[in-house]
């Protein structure tokens, strides 16, 4: 992938915000017109890992104005801190699976996102076509859930919430919507707050790659 294939993509999810804007069930969360799409980040190097966020609509209107990529990993910062602990930024390709603003967080608002999947996942899907072998993490459960067939199985499932590193999970290709395999990472909030997420990271993040050459 390059500049011109961004481009590419970029344009159809401008195509994709203009029809969705329109929907009925739209009136729940509007999307936010004022502002652009957040761009997918490039990593200058070699691209080893795909990230998948959830959507860029921080709180506070004015951070949304000083977001021009993914997870802000064109800047310094706790998200590019956080990426970091897993791999260099150089070496990731990062998207949102809703690339455009909410009025909103949507958190509280699930059912919009369900309501916008399909066209958005589409989308997700061809972007991931440009790297057909490379692995790919997730980052919040709100993702995990909308990209799985199985959204019972929740992020505490996949880290063996409060027992032992032996009962780490990933999501089957079977049960995965956009047809990888993938490995589900809390967001970096949610690592903050909560210790056995804090505590668990340096070992999923070994269950991650110790599993690469089974998977790829």
């Amino acid at each position: 992938m390059n500049e011109e294939d961004i481009t590419k993509i970029f344009e159809k999810l401008i195509k994709i915000r203009n029809v969705l804007k329109n929907k009925k069930d739209n009136e729940i969360n509007p999307i936010y017109l004022k502002l652009d799409p957040v761009k997918p980040y490039l990593g200058k190097l070699d691209i080893k890992i795909v990230i998948i966020g959830q959507d860029p609509t921080v709180k506070k209107h004015k951070s949304r104005e000083k977001i021009k990529f993914t997870l802000n990993l064109d800047k310094k910062g706790v998200l590019k801190n956080y990426v970091e602990k897993i791999i260099s930024v150089d070496n990731v390709y990062a998207t949102n699976l809703f690339k455009y603003f909410y009025t909103c967080p949507p958190a509280d608002t699930i059912e919009i996102l369900n309501y916008h999947l399909n066209e958005n996942i589409q989308l997700l899907q061809q972007e991931l076509n440009y790297f057909p072998n490379l692995p790919i993490i997730t980052f919040g459960e709100p993702v995990l859930k909308l990209i799985s067939k199985k959204p019972e199985k929740d992020m505490k499932y996949y880290w063996n919430y409060k027992n032992n590193s032996s009962g780490y999970k990933f999501c089957e290709k079977e049960d995965s919507k956009i047809n990888r395999i993938f490995f589900p990472f809390p967001h970096q909030p949610t690592i903050a707050r909560n210790g056995f997420y804090k505590d668990n990271l340096e070992n999923f993040i070994k269950f991650f790659f110790d599993n690469l050459k089974n998977i790829l």
